[in-house]
């Protein structure tokens, strides 16, 4: 998957990037949201120790955390756009 995602084409805008990359951190809350929602193994107070067959695929799959590296993806591709920015202004003057 990373190398599709590293050929993004880098953000040139900041607003509209920053709209993306909230919308994949609410995609990537989704599955622990669903989890609590209809709590399917039946844990009345699921902590980090608990385990049911629901939370132990939410927990070590890589399905549930596909949306933490597509947003840390985003964030290397907006640190390094903000740097190409940074340094373009500071040879200029």
């Amino acid at each position: 998957m990373f190398p599709w995602l590293a050929r993004w084409k880098k953000p040139v805008r900041i607003a509209p990037y920053v709209l993306k990359m909230a919308g994949v951190w609410v995609l990537g809350l989704t599955p622990g949201a669903l989890y609590i929602a209809f709590n399917p193994d039946g844990i009345a107070h699921p902590d980090r120790w608990s385990y049911g067959p629901w939370l132990w695929a939410l927990k070590y799959t890589p399905y549930a955390h596909v949306f933490s590296f597509v947003f840390g993806v985003m964030l290397a591709n907006w640190m390094r756009s903000s740097r190409a920015r940074a340094a373009c202004a500071c040879g200029s003057a």
